[in-house]
């Protein structure tokens, strides 16, 4: 039932997308209501299937929630693109690299692109700002716009449903590894990887695929390899570089971290060198981005609220430092506290609790927060599932009330009530989670299970 529920709620954006034209039996006021519900029941759907479904290190007892997983997917890669108009800057950066301009450089109110952005009509609301996508990403838009304005968007869809589909597949093969199967239904049937991609076809989809990847490798030893997925993931967005360092730093042997250093680097170094070479300035707008924009984010908010617009960024930045300090002490705890071996399994999930709060970090502190920023974060859910990290994927889709009245009205106003309730999510769940981790890092006895 919950998997029947699962494929239903990707058949409703069917009706959803006609509300989003305007030719539903709602008002275009009420899409981000139905952006929600979906949300909701896709993830009521989700907690039933790995609650109650199967509780195996086999893979073929999860054969029903992978056809169900991949099916969702390829039913969603015909439908309308409602909760976010990324997709369209994505194909006119691509666009404009094609037609031998610099994405870089030049932003949407140049007058000698106007006849190309009447054409492919890219958000107005971006119009002054030049790209902020590592050449990776600006690679793909250029893939799928080099189809021409007719065929880039389903392109698009393709191609990205089948980085959905294939993440699904190396995260069953590393949940295995790692005996984790049984909570392969929150990532398979997660609705921000669902929804985010067939919906919304955002490219983070794209850096979840290497960060599955490169965690395969390295439980696979491959560690060369591994950096150049991080590397890849690094080139579609920044935040998968994190992972490099809990991975580092649990290494084994320098030799270990010298290979995982180097194909970090050369494969970054490559990537941007690429795109230099041929005549491109990759730095773009993403400073202006993170000045500008302020969305989704009650850290950031209440941080806002207790610190000057000048002394912010020292806060925020010292903030992320000290954590990050923090975080690398706790992958270092035994190695320099203690004189006795840890085990491979503890070492692995400790690294894979470093790498969650390594992740969570620059999110927490980030000025803009959109669901689909959370994506990286799944794979590594679904390794260890924590309280805080599953009420923060639940409540994030509430931060889209702000659609209705910009789908409607062009009015982007968002709400503070979805930022209390987020807050108030994730305040609870780590509350829930340092119940049971404290005493167990006092070596106490709890009377409460893991998740």
């Amino acid at each position: 039932m919950a998997l029947l529920f699962t494929i239903l709620v990707a058949l409703a954006s069917y009706p959803v997308g006609e509300i989003f034209r305007g030719e539903g039996w709602l008002p275009q006021s009420q899409i981000g209501n139905g952006i929600i519900a979906q949300h909701l029941v896709a993830t009521v759907a989700m907690f039933a299937v790995w609650l109650y479904g199967p509780n195996s290190q086999k893979l073929r007892d999860y054969r029903w929630l992978i056809i169900a997983a991949i099916a969702t997917r390829l039913i969603l890669i015909p439908a309308d693109v409602y909760s976010s108009n990324d997709i369209d800057r994505y194909l006119f950066d691509g666009r404009l690299w094609w037609e031998g301009y610099d994405p870089y450089r030049v932003n949407h109110e140049t007058p000698e692109i106007q006849s190309l952005r009447a054409l492919w009509g890219p958000p107005d609301e971006h119009a002054a700002y030049v790209t902020i996508y590592p050449p990776l990403a600006l690679s793909l838009f250029t893939l799928a716009a080099s189809f021409g304005v007719e065929w880039a968007a389903i392109v698009w869809k393709v191609i990205s449903g089948l980085a959905g589909i294939g993440a699904v597949m190396v995260a069953a093969m590393v949940l295995r590894h790692a005996n984790q199967l049984q909570h392969l239904a929150l990532f398979a049937l997660s609705p921000l990887l669902i929804l985010e991609t067939g919906i919304g076809a955002h490219l983070d989809i794209f850096s979840v695929l290497f960060i599955c990847l490169a965690i395969w490798c390295w439980q696979t030893k491959r560690i060369l390899q591994c950096g150049v997925w991080i590397a890849a993931g690094t080139l579609i967005k920044f935040l998968p570089l994190v992972i490099a360092m809990p991975l580092f730093l649990s290494a084994q042997n320098h030799k270990q971290r010298l290979k995982l250093t180097a194909s970090v680097l050369a494969t970054i170094s490559a990537g941007y060198g690429s795109v230099i070479a041929l005549g491109l300035e990759p730095i773009g707008s993403l400073v202006v981005f993170f000045e500008k924009w302020r969305f989704g984010s009650p850290t950031f908010n209440a941080l806002s609220t207790l610190s000057s617009s000048k002394t912010l960024p020292l806060v925020t930045a010292s903030i992320l430092v000290l954590g990050m300090a923090l975080i690398a002490l706790y992958c270092l705890r035994d190695k320099l506290f203690s004189s006795k071996q840890i085990d491979d399994q503890q070492n692995n999930q400790r690294t894979i609790h470093a790498i969650q709060l390594a992740l969570a970090l620059p999110l927490l502190l980030s000025p803009v927060v959109y669901p689909w920023y959370l994506m990286p974060l799944l794979l590594f859910i679904a390794l260890s599932p924590k309280a805080y990290l599953l009420a923060w994927l639940t409540l994030m889709p509430l931060t889209y009330e702000v659609m209705g009245q910009f789908i409607c009205c062009a009015n982007w106003n968002p709400a503070v009530w979805p930022l209390w309730v987020v807050a108030g999510g994730l305040l609870l769940g780590l509350i829930f989670d340092l119940k049971i981790y404290i005493p167990r890092l006092l070596n106490k006895p709890t009377a409460v299970n893991t998740l």
